[in-house]
């Protein structure tokens, strides 16, 4: 793991269940937002390891501020490594179960942790995350937002289904030996998903919308960055290719039955709409005719 100058606090004698891993860089305007989502939640089995990675602004002062206030709260500083050395860290001194990681900027809902804790013990999955709602700079309100679902179809495909906030166990991160430093500049989370398909593990993401992503800038934002800077793009989707060759496999069988698949689309067509089951065949709609049950009725009645 990464050797950094961390600043580590006493650390609690009960193993929670889950620990959030918040790291942050300079993102004073935002952290308390976060930090207020995360101790609102309904779910109190948890501890917040905050690691600040080297920030210029307020960052570290209103997490140790938090931390005051709250001992479920731990707090760790670095130099500034990037978000990938931060959550590694913050992560090797986590001592729960099951991790989630929760970045800065962002914010859960209420009921997030204990949705999605109760049914990654319940239920035969090594990822459990959820949908979730845009807001902030680039969209106004709460914007749903639904990507392709994580399937290895999807996944393979170079979609990303799931977000950076989804809650794994501990144990997997170790096997796996941690978030990538190939990819400190974008895709760390999509590469570390990928690890779990890799391994032959499911992951889902629920209906639920628990997770608020919050939209910045291109400037503030590094996803925005890396979608822009087409170099960069291309250089971090063939790192991601080398160390995931099922994703070439995947891609190629997509290419050899897109064409078929889109001209099935464009003869035949059909979904479920309030009319019910209808289908399309060269671009003419067909709403199949309803069937309806004939009500008997008593001709024969007697009078008493």
């Amino acid at each position: 793991m990464e050797n950094t100058n961390i600043k580590e606090s006493a650390q609690s004698t009960k193993c929670p269940a889950v620990s959030v891993i918040v790291p942050a860089y300079n993102t004073e305007k935002y952290i308390k937002e976060c930090l207020d989502s995360l101790l609102a939640q309904t779910f109190k089995d948890f501890e917040a390891i905050c690691i600040d990675d080297g920030s210029t602004d307020k960052s570290l002062s209103i997490f140790n501020e938090y931390a005051a206030r709250d001992p479920r709260i731990e707090v760790l500083s670095q130099k500034n490594q990037g978000v990938v050395a931060a959550r590694n860290n913050a992560i090797a001194a986590a001592h729960g179960e099951y991790i989630f990681p929760l970045d800065s900027d962002d914010m859960i809902a209420p009921d997030c942790l204990e949705s999605l804790y109760n049914f990654i013990t319940a239920n035969d999955y090594a990822v459990v995350g959820s949908s979730a709602r845009y807001f902030g700079e680039l969209k106004k309100g709460k914007i749903y937002c639904d990507p392709l679902k994580p399937t290895r179809w999807s996944m393979y495909r170079l979609a990303n289904g799931l977000y950076s906030s989804a809650m794994y166990p501990k144990k997997l991160w170790e096997k796996y030996g941690g978030y990538d430093h190939l990819f400190d500049k974008g895709l760390e989370d999509y590469d570390f998903w990928l690890n779990f398909l890799d391994d032959g593990k499911k992951i889902i993401r629920l209906p639920e919308r628990l997770f608020y992503y919050r939209q910045k800038s291109v400037e503030e934002s590094m996803h925005q960055q890396v979608h822009e800077n087409k170099e960069l793009h291309d250089e971090l989707f063939a790192i991601l290719r080398r160390k995931h060759p099922k994703i070439i496999k995947y891609r190629l069988l997509y290419r050899i039955i897109k064409i078929p698949l889109s001209m099935l689309r464009f003869f035949f067509h059909w979904k479920v709409s309030e009319h019910g089951f209808i289908f399309r065949i060269f671009r003419i709609w067909f709403i199949p005719k309803a069937k309806y049950r004939k009500v008997p009725t008593n001709t024969n009645r007697t009078s008493e």
